[in-house]
């Protein structure tokens, strides 16, 4: 198992891919035999940009790009069209079709679990089934490279319930500096949780901040702190994020208790 989740063409989305013998099918995965959990590649930039399904499913512990997590509904006004609707689909955006809500529980986050580097991808069925009657989104989810906010790397491993393990760090939002980024790279910060506080003057509330800190931090590392590290609050007009790290210098991974 890797430490993180592993980048494998950080650079560009145009890779060449080499994969195992029988791993990959001959053809491209079709709409109707998607399900939650496959996974698949995009062999090309335009691939990756299609608007729908062309690329072939592959097995998750190989490198690949896209995970399924779930299926989403068209506009009633272009679920009725007889012809794909190609310039309108062009239009729509993933939060305009797929569960958003749904990606919490597909990433098994749990309370205070903060993800950074996750993109959602909406892909339609192709102009054959659509002429015979499929509308069936799928809705999937991609890592970016921080370094890269453009690319769409190859990773390797499945994000189903990955905020439970130790791997997470590679999508768990750490800062370095004033720059967000994912635990698993250098950071001297990670965000434990939001949380309410008091009005009052700016001492009145990095005090209080201070204090509504401590217990977040407590739940959020399973209470095994580690010595070195301290409370680097941000606070707002109303809340407070619970930034937690190294006194000084940076660390790589996660603080988050529990993890298997």
């Amino acid at each position: 198992m890797f430490r993180s989740i592993f980048v494998i063409a950080a650079a560009s989305v145009v890779a060449t891919f080499v994969v195992a013998c029988g791993t990959e099918p001959d053809t491209a995965l079709p709409t109707y035999q998607a399900a939650e959990g496959t996974c698949y590649v995009r062999e090309t930039a335009e691939e990756m940009l299609s608007l729908s399904n062309v690329s072939p499913w592959i097995n998750c512990e190989y490198p690949h790009q896209l995970e399924v997590y779930g299926f989403g509904v068209l506009p009633d006004d272009l679920l009725n069209q007889p012809d794909r609707p190609s310039n309108a689909l062009e239009r729509l955006q993933a939060s305009d079709v797929c569960p958003w809500d749904g990606i919490r529980g597909y990433l098994g986050a749990r309370e205070f679990d903060y993800q950074y580097g996750i993109s959602v991808w909406a892909k339609y069925p192709t102009q054959k089934e659509w002429a015979g009657g499929l509308r069936t989104v799928v809705c999937s989810l991609g890592v970016q490279d921080p370094l890269q906010p453009e690319s769409r790397p190859e990773f390797t491993g499945s994000l189903r319930n990955i905020m439970g393990r130790t791997i997470s760090d590679g999508i768990r939002l750490c800062r370095s500096g004033e720059k967000q980024t994912v635990c698993s790279r250098p950071h001297d910060a990670e965000m434990t949780g939001s949380i309410p506080v008091p009005n009052g003057d700016a001492q009145v509330r990095l005090d209080a901040a201070y204090r509504a800190c401590q217990p977040v931090i407590d739940q959020y590392t399973a209470g095994q702190r580690p010595d070195d590290f301290v409370i680097k609050p941000l606070v707002g007009e109303t809340s407070v994020d619970c930034w937690y790290g190294p006194a000084t210098g940076t660390v790589i991974g996660s603080v988050r208790g529990g993890l298997r």
